[in-house]
């Protein structure tokens, strides 16, 4: 089941694209202004929203801003609506209990250098450079003045995200969750990125990157480029 904070912004941009045979523009021959339908338009993403959980448009859009006194006091609404529709939050890892097998002695320590390259990989400005977008501990991303851009803070990704759901995330985040602004960045026939990983696949690069992400916390940063 897809975790709500996904699927309600997925349900809002899908909720107004109906097709309407008569909002076509008729124009005639003798008017050089188009004459459309009197039918009103329907209702924008936020204001269906808005609607379904009986708060207002300007909270949705509010909350979607990341206000936290609209987040505070109508997102429980939100919750509720998705609720109803039989979505559900995922809960986070818990230390301790979730298994992050990346982070296993065993593993890092056969895979030191690619740990090493997926920070490379994630970071140059030859490469993927995800700190353009992403948060990373607590430092802003590059592009400060794009904030609805902005991605969560990556020394986070081993306390916030599961493996096999960051793994999917970076093969394809527009499957996961249409219109993202994250882009796929492991899809190149043939891959990119070969001046960083020489010879590396898709598959080598995504697997590096993943090795980073949650040993994000053990290793030094790489000098900048």
């Amino acid at each position: 089941m897809p975790s709500l904070l996904i699927v309600i912004p997925v349900i809002a941009s899908f909720a107004n694209v109906v097709f309407r045979q008569d909002d076509l523009y008729d124009f005639r021959c003798d008017v050089q202004q188009p004459i459309r339908s009197s039918r009103a338009p329907g209702p924008t993403p936020d204001q269906d929203l808005a609607r379904r959980a009986s708060i207002k448009p300007e909270d949705v859009r509010a909350i979607e801003a990341g206000a936290a006194p609209e987040t505070a006091a109508k997102f429980a609404d939100i919750l509720a609506l998705g609720a109803s529709a039989g979505f559900h939050l995922n809960g986070p890892v818990v230390p301790g209990s979730g298994l992050v097998s990346r982070r296993a002695p065993s593993h890092v320590a056969g895979r030191r250098n690619e740990v090493q390259l997926g920070a490379l990989l994630a970071t140059d400005s030859q490469a993927v450079n995800c700190y353009n977008c992403h948060w990373h501990a607590d430092q802003p991303p590059g592009q400060e003045g794009t904030p609805l851009a902005w991605g969560p803070d990556l020394a986070l990704t081993r306390e916030r995200l599961r493996e096999q759901w960051t793994e999917d995330w970076l093969w394809s985040p527009g499957m996961i969750y249409p219109f993202t602004a994250m882009p796929g960045n492991f899809t190149g026939d043939p891959p990119q990125y070969q001046t960083v990983y020489p010879d590396s696949t898709n598959l080598e690069q995504v697997q590096a990157v993943l090795d980073w992400l949650y040993n994000f916390d053990r290793i030094s940063e790489p000098a900048p480029n």
